[in-house]
């Protein structure tokens, strides 16, 4: 724990590639430690498979099987003690700052769960209770707290979209961001609600707010499934042939091409650059960016989601460091694996994209993480979007101690809680049985949003 589980010692084995099945082990000596979690992959490093993605083809590494692991203490074999969990986390009431679900969050109770960048780090992907809470504080701290520029955990391209609404564009109706937004786990309804408020909001305030995504897939091939439309739908108004020009070249559906289209859309910007940005306005520095840094990035799909962390750093500091000043402040709404300061959670040798924002931002980035008891979530079942009851959480975990403290909304800072919590948490697809995860919160995060 002291390493912060940073790796300290590694090993490997050799099977060689024939017919027979081969049975090899390796021995690793380590010091006194205790298992949070103890996870094992093995990687064939030359083997792949050709997977068909969104028409898309992709090659992903093939990870071999294995059928039995053994860990021993001296003699004594791991396997065969009863697993003894940790104890439920001890929750002390007159800690917890008591929250209104009826009523706005005062610029004092923001003070205190804020800084100048607060991520809130959703624990359960398409949770209906944390999108609506979600947009709740977003609300009250555009109006109390200085917020002038909204990240979410969304393609840069993709919320174009919503960002162009919200700046009082006609091209772009409520019917097309629920279009646009159809096939993502996030619930459509609060964002579509947050979109219509922030362009009431902006209609008349002297500096406007930006509402921007900050992920990225690059081999997903984004120019022809985001930028694509996007510019054809709002080039029904501007007319610019330097559009269409671009518009023509995003028609390439090969993996391996894509960097020669960025390079190619790059190009005629470069030289039609007056007329776009009177077609495009902001939207053009922000494309450009986006082909840049695609431009300048490897384009692989092996372990390219363990890349999406560095990426989408790189994406909200280009925010952040163009359209803020100074004395005003952000939110980000992400998930709390990439959200919290240490590593992708489950995955402890990816650094998360808190990581890299608490690195580089220091104080002024917090990550609050956001958890409800009982709730239904919207999430894959296969190819298939599903809302769906979540799997309760056992006892132990936060969230049940919450529930059972009859608090229905409040805020805890982190060092009031134990050391070690469990938490449940899910992505973006519908598991069978429940995901419980370990974390330490004076190391991972500010404090905890619990939402009843």
């Amino acid at each position: 724990m002291n390493q912060k589980m940073d790796i300290f010692k590694t090993d490997s084995i050799l099977l060689q590639n024939n017919d027979k099945f081969e049975e090899d082990f390796v021995e690793i000596n380590t010091k006194d430690l205790c298992f949070l979690f103890f996870k094992l992959q093995a990687v064939g490093k030359d083997s792949t498979y050709t997977n068909n993605f969104s028409s898309v083809k992709t090659s992903i590494p093939q990870e071999i099987s294995i059928n039995r692991i053994e860990l021993q203490n001296g003699n004594m074999n791991i396997n065969t003690l009863q697993f003894q969990d940790i104890k439920a986390s001890t929750l002390d009431k007159s800690k917890v700052l008591p929250l209104s679900s009826d009523t706005l969050l005062t610029e004092k109770q923001l003070s205190h769960i804020s800084k100048r960048i607060t991520a809130l780090g959703e624990t359960v992907h398409g949770s209906g209770k944390i999108g609506w809470a979600t947009t709740k504080f977003i609300k009250l701290s555009v109006l109390n707290n200085q917020t002038k520029l909204i990240l979410t955990e969304l393609p840069i391209l993709q919320i174009l979209f919503f960002n162009k609404y919200i700046q009082g564009s006609n091209s772009i109706d409520e019917d097309k961001l629920k279009e646009v937004i159809k096939m993502n786990i996030r619930e459509a309804e609060p964002m579509i609600e947050l979109s219509r408020w922030l362009r009431n909001y902006n209609k008349t305030a002297v500096e406007k707010v930006n509402y921007l995504g900050i992920d990225c897939r690059y081999e997903r091939n984004e120019l022809d499934f985001f930028l694509k439309d996007y510019l054809q739908t709002l080039n029904k108004e501007a007319r610019s042939s330097a559009v269409d020009s671009i518009v023509s070249v995003l028609q390439i559906r090969d993996v391996e091409k894509i960097k020669d289209m960025a390079v190619t859309t790059l190009h005629i910007i470069e030289n039609n650059e007056k007329e776009l940005s009177s077609a495009l306005g902001k939207d053009l520095a922000i494309i450009t960016f986006y082909l840049k840094s695609l431009i300048e990035t490897e384009i692989k799909n092996e372990n390219s989601y363990y890349e999406r962390d560095y990426r989408m750093f790189k994406n909200a500091s280009f925010f952040i460091d163009n359209l803020c000043k100074p004395n005003q402040t952000i939110v980000v709404d992400c998930h709390l694996g990439h959200a919290n300061y240490m590593n992708i959670i489950n995955i402890p040798y990816h650094k998360s994209f808190g990581y890299y924002m608490k690195k580089t931002y220091g104080e002024e980035y917090a990550c609050i993480a956001q958890t409800v008891y009982q709730d239904t979530a919207k999430a894959f079942l296969g190819n298939e979007l599903e809302r769906r009851e979540l799997h309760l959480p056992s006892q132990t975990t936060l969230e049940a101690v919450f529930s059972k403290s009859g608090i229905k909304y409040g805020y805890i800072d982190a060092k009031e809680l134990d050391d070690i919590v469990k938490i449940r948490t899910q992505g973006a697809g519908h598991r069978r049985s429940i995901n419980e995860d370990y974390i330490k919160p004076k190391d991972q995060i500010q404090g905890v949003l619990f939402i009843n």
